[in-house]
C-alpha cells in the first residue's frame, strides 16, 4: 500500500503540474487541443488521487501497522467507522483527503462545462490544477501518510478519545467540503477577470457553487460546536479558539458574498465587492488550513508542528498578489457606469456586508494578534473570549437589527412609512419592557436583543409568506419547487435570528457551580437540584471509567429525570469527560464528573444550567436548511414581491 500510494500521489502532482502548463499554453496560443490535454490532466489527477486515497483507507481498515500514520491513529480494537475516520485525524491523511476532493471537484466542473457549454476559459482549469497541485505537493514532500516504520508494530496507539464521536466523522468532512467547494467560485471569478467579466454564464454557476460551499461550511461549524458541547466538558460550544475562528472567517465573508456582488451583477451594484469577497473567502479558506496545520498556534483542534507553514504562507501570499492584480486591472469593468437604483434591497445588502466584514476583521485581528506579538516582540499573550464577545456582540445585534428595520430602508417601498415606523417602534418598546421585567429589571441587554429578534422574526416571516405566495400563484410549472426555493433565504434568516438570540440568552443567563457530594446526597447547584444516586467504575484494558448516576429534582425534591456522566482515566494519564446532558426546550442540565472516590462514595460534579441551547441547534439547522432550499434547481423565475421589495431574480437574497 505504501509504494502504491506514494507513486499515485506523485503521479497526481505531475498531472496537476501538466494541467497548469497546458492550460496556460493552450489559452495563450488559442490551441483547443492543448486545452483538451489540460482537461485530460485533470482526469488523470483525479484518478491518481483516488488510488492514493483508497490505498490509505485500505491500510487503515486492515490495520497495516507498517505505515507510521496507521500506527499513530488507529489500533486493532478501534471500531471500523473510526478507523476510516482516522484518514482525516492527522496531517498527512487530511491533506490527502483535501487533494482527492479537490481533484474530483475539478473533474465535475470540467464535465459540466463540456455538457452545458458554459464557455469556462482555460484559466479555470489552471486555477483548479494549481490548488490540487499545491496540496499534492504538500502530501508528497512534507506530510506523506505513506511513510513506513523501520519495523511494523504489533498494535497502534489508537485514536484520540475526543475524536471517537460520530460528529467527528461528519464535522471535518463538512468543513473540508466547504473550504474546497469555494475553489469553484474562486476559479470562475479568476477566469472571468482574465477573459472579461461580461463573458459567459460564469455568474450563475459561481452563485450556485457559492451556495453549496456555504451550506457545507455552515453544517461543519454547527456540528463542530455540537461536538465541543458534548465532548469537551466545559459547558459551552464556542470558545473563540483560533481554529474555531479559522472556520468562522470564511463563513462570514461567504455570507457577505451570498448577499452582495454575485447576486447583484444585473443591477450594476456591488460588482467590485462581489469579486473582492470571492477572493477573500477563498484566501481565508487557505488561511484556515495554514492556521490549523502550520503549528503557529496551539489549540485542542489543531495539528502538531510541521513544515507546512512556509509553503502555505507563500502560496496564500502569491494568490493574494495575483488575484489583487487582476481585480485592479479590471477595475474599469467592475465599476458599473450606470447602476440600477431601483429597489433590490441593495442598501440592506451593503449594510449587512459592512457588518460581516467588520466582524471578520475583528475576529482575524484577535486571532492573529498573539502571533504578531510573538514574532515582533517575542512576547507570549493570549486573547481571551471576552475580547471577541465585547467586539462581536454589538455587531451581531446590529445584523439582527437590519432584518428588523429592513422595510424602512430607503430602497424599500411601503405604503405609509410613518405608520410602519410607529407600529414597529411600539412593538419594540412593549417587548423590551416585558422581557426586562421578566428578568427582574436586571438583564436589559437580554431584553434589547430579544425585542430586536422578535421584530426581526416578524419581518422575515412576513416576507417569507409574501414571497412563497407570489412564487406559488405566478408559477405555472413546478410550483412546489419554486415556492421551496423562494423560501430558502428567509428560512435561513429565521435560523440566524433564532441562533443569535439563543446564544445571547445562553451567554447572559448561564449558571455554573462545582459541588462535592456523597452518594444519596442532594444539592442545589447552578440553580438546579440534583442528587448523586450511584457511583461505580468500569475497568477496561486501557482505562478506568468512573460513572456517576445523577437524578434531576424538581422544587419538591422529587426526581424528574436521570442522567449519567462518566470520567475516563486512561493508563497514559489522560482523562476524558463524558458529559451527562438533560435537554429541554427552555434549558439544558449539563453535568460533568470531575473527581470520584469510590472508597468514600464521594464525587465532585460541575453542574451547568444552560438556557436556550436547544434553540442554538435548531437555529443552525434552519440556517443550513435555508441554504439547501435556496440552492434547489430553478425552473422559472418567481415574480417580485408585491410590497416591501422589488427583487429582480431569485438569486437576490433580500435582507
Amino acid at each position: 500500500m505504501a509504494q502504491l500510494g506514494t507513486f499515485a500521489i506523485a503521479l497526481a502532482l505531475a498531472s496537476a503540474l501538466w494541467g497548469v502548463v497546458a492550460s496556460l499554453v493552450g489559452a495563450y496560443r488559442h490551441r483547443d487541443d492543448v486545452v483538451r490535454s489540460a482537461e485530460g490532466a485533470v482526469f488523470a489527477t483525479a484518478l491518481a488521487t483516488t488510488v492514493a486515497a483508497v490505498s490509505l483507507l485500505a491500510a487503515l481498515v486492515t490495520s497495516d501497522f507498517s505505515l507510521e500514520y496507521v500506527a499513530e491513529y488507529t489500533s486493532r480494537a478501534l471500531d471500523l467507522p473510526y478507523k476510516m475516520a482516522a484518514m482525516w485525524a492527522g496531517q498527512g491523511g487530511s491533506l490527502l483527503l483535501w487533494t482527492w476532493i479537490s481533484s474530483v471537484l475539478a473533474v465535475i466542473i470540467v464535465i459540466q462545462n463540456r455538457r452545458k457549454d458554459w464557455g469556462i476559459a482555460p484559466f479555470a482549469v489552471t486555477t483548479f490544477s494549481v490548488v490540487t497541485g499545491l496540496f499534492a505537493a504538500l502530501v508528497t514532500m512534507v506530510e506523506s501518510p505513506f511513510t513506513t516504520l523501520p519495523t511494523a508494530v504489533a498494535d497502534g496507539q489508537g485514536l484520540n478519545p475526543l475524536l471517537q464521536n460520530p460528529l467527528q466523522i461528519i464535522h471535518p468532512l463538512a468543513l473540508y467540503g466547504g473550504y474546497i467547494l469555494y475553489t469553484v467560485p474562486f476559479a470562475l471569478a479568476i477566469s472571468a477577470l482574465v477573459a472579461g467579466p461580461d463573458k459567459g454564464p460564469w455568474l450563475k454557476v459561481a452563485t450556485r457553487w457559492n451556495a453549496y460551499s456555504w451550506i457545507a461550511l455552515t453544517a461543519g461549524i454547527v456540528l463542530g460546536a455540537r461536538w465541543a458541547y458534548v465532548e469537551l466538558g466545559w459547558g459551552g460550544y464556542w470558545g473563540w479558539d483560533p481554529v474555531e475562528n479559522a472556520s468562522l472567517l470564511p463563513w462570514l465573508t461567504g455570507t457577505a458574498l451570498l448577499h452582495t456582488g454575485l447576486t447583484h451583477w444585473k443591477t450594476g451594484r456591488l460588482r467590485l465587492l462581489g469579486f473582492v469577497m470571492v477572493v477573500t473567502t477563498f484566501l481565508l479558506c487557505l488561511f484556515g488550513t495554514f492556521l490549523t496545520r502550520s503549528g503557529v498556534i496551539s489549540s485542542v483542534h489543531a495539528f502538531g508542528e510541521s513544515g507546512l507553514g512556509p509553503i502555505m504562507g507563500g502560496a496564500i501570499f502569491a494568490i493574494l498578489l495575483i488575484s489583487g492584480g487582476l481585480i485592479i486591472w479590471r477595475l474599469p469593468m467592475l465599476r458599473a457606469p450606470r447602476a440600477d437604483g431601483r429597489g433590490h434591497g441593495w442598501v440592506g445588502q451593503r449594510a449587512l456586508a459592512v457588518l460581516l466584514v467588520a466582524i471578520t476583521v475583528a475576529v482575524l485581528w484577535g486571532t492573529m494578534f498573539p502571533l504578531f506579538l510573538r514574532v515582533l516582540q517575542d512576547q507570549e499573550i493570549s486573547v481571551t473570549p471576552g475580547f471577541f464577545r465585547l467586539i462581536c456582540t454589538p455587531l451581531g445585534v446590529a445584523v439582527i437589527a437590519i432584518f428588523a428595520v429592513s422595510p424602512l430602508l430607503p430602497d424599500q417601498t411601503v405604503g405609509d412609512r410613518r405608520k410602519t415606523l410607529a407600529i414597529r417602534g411600539g412593538i419594540f418598546a412593549a417587548l423590551f419592557v416585558a422581557v426586562w421585567a421578566m428578568t427582574g429589571w436586571e438583564a436589559w441587554g437580554v431584553a434589547l436583543v430579544m425585542a430586536i429578534s422578535v421584530l426581526a422574526l416578524v419581518t422575515v416571516v412576513r416576507k417569507l409568506a409574501m414571497r412563497v405566495t407570489a412564487a406559488w400563484t405566478e408559477t405555472t410549472d413546478g410550483r412546489l419547487l419554486a415556492a421551496l426555493r423562494a423560501s430558502g433565504p428567509y428560512v435561513g434568516h429565521i435560523g440566524l435570528v433564532v441562533l443569535l438570540a439563543a446564544v445571547t440568552l445562553n451567554a447572559s443567563l448561564q449558571q455554573e457551580n462545582r459541588v462535592t457530594v456523597n452518594v444519596g446526597q442532594a444539592s442545589t447547584s447552578a440553580g438546579q437540584n440534583v442528587r448523586l444516586v450511584g457511583l461505580n467504575v468500569d475497568q477496561q484494558s486501557d482505562r478506568n471509567s468512573f460513572i456517576a448516576t445523577v437524578d434531576v429534582l424538581d422544587g419538591g425534591g422529587r426526581a424528574v429525570d436521570r442522567l449519567q456522566t462518566r470520567m475516563d482515566a486512561f493508563q497514559d494519564g489522560q482523562t476524558h469527560a463524558n458529559v451527562g446532558i438533560l435537554t429541554g426546550w427552555r434549558q439544558d442540565v449539563y453535568v460533568v464528573l470531575d473527581e470520584a472516590d469510590l472508597s468514600k462514595n464521594v464525587a465532585t460534579l460541575t453542574v451547568y444550567n444552560n438556557p436556550a441551547v436547544v434553540w442554538i441547534w435548531l437555529g443552525g439547522l434552519l440556517l443550513a436548511l435555508g441554504g439547501v432550499l435556496f440552492a434547489l434547481p430553478r425552473r422559472r423565475t418567481a415574480p417580485p414581491l408585491p410590497t416591501d421589495s422589488h427583487e429582480h431574480h431569485l438569486e437576490t437574497v433580500e435582507v
